[in-house]
């Protein structure tokens, strides 16, 4: 009867739960779920102290702040549309990877060490590009990386630390400013933390890329 029925989908879900546990344990699994989170971090720093940065540091207008943040969107959609074709180019997908990684976390902080907007719009399309390319790398990876049967368990997991990432980075970067504000002045707190997102969000993506790179492929459970 019914009761069959639930026990069935209880083991089968236990089941399932368990796999994907072995899959997460595996270290070539666990570094691209960390990999596609800190991404984020360099994002999300950016979105969030795109303003601050603009309008209270450099002493630029909002609508200046705006056109940033749309310089910023615009370099990511274009670049993640060039993702499968750069990636292609390199039988390995560690080296573009790594590449973008830097172009991220460089670009991020070029903006925030900026004087001058010009500058900042370099750093900012830099960064656009990175984490365009690199998102669009990392969920193809992702997608490839496990058997079939836990490719969507994974797919999420990757997903969820990105949105973990993005909740996390605000707070952190807020406390960080308010900390570094006192010993440092606020403009130099903003630089800072902000070249620190970058740092962090590119710094966690290249040494998870390396330990993956070095790790047996991933087991299926028998």
């Amino acid at each position: 009867g019914s009761g069959a029925g639930e026990a069935e989908d209880d083991a089968s879900l236990r089941a399932q739960l368990g796999d994907m546990r072995g899959l997460v344990a595996q270290r070539r699994a666990w570094t691209m779920v960390v990999a596609r989170g800190s991404a984020n971090v360099a994002w999300f720093g950016f979105l969030t102290y795109n303003s601050i940065l603009v309008v209270d540091v450099l002493g630029h207008t909002p609508a200046e702040a705006g056109a940033l943040a749309a310089l910023a969107s615009l370099t990511y959609a274009l670049a993640a549309t060039q993702a499968g074709r750069i990636a292609d180019v390199f039988d390995d997908r560690l080296y573009p990877l790594v590449a973008t990684n830097l172009s991220m976390g460089v670009g991020l902080a070029l903006a925030f060490l900026a004087r001058s907007l010009a500058v900042a719009a370099v750093g900012v399309a830099l960064m656009g590009i990175g984490f365009g390319l690199v998102l669009s790398i990392y969920r193809s990876v992702i997608t490839a990386l496990p058997p079939p049967a836990l490719r969507g368990g994974l797919v999420s997991l990757g997903e969820g630390s990105g949105r973990a990432a993005a909740t996390a980075t605000p707070i952190v970067m807020g406390v960080a400013v308010a900390l570094a504000t006192r010993p440092l002045g606020f403009e130099t707190a903003v630089r800072a933390v902000g070249v620190g997102a970058g740092a962090v969000g590119a710094g966690v993506g290249i040494a998870c890329l390396l330990l993956m790179s070095a790790s047996p492929p991933i087991r299926t459970a028998e």
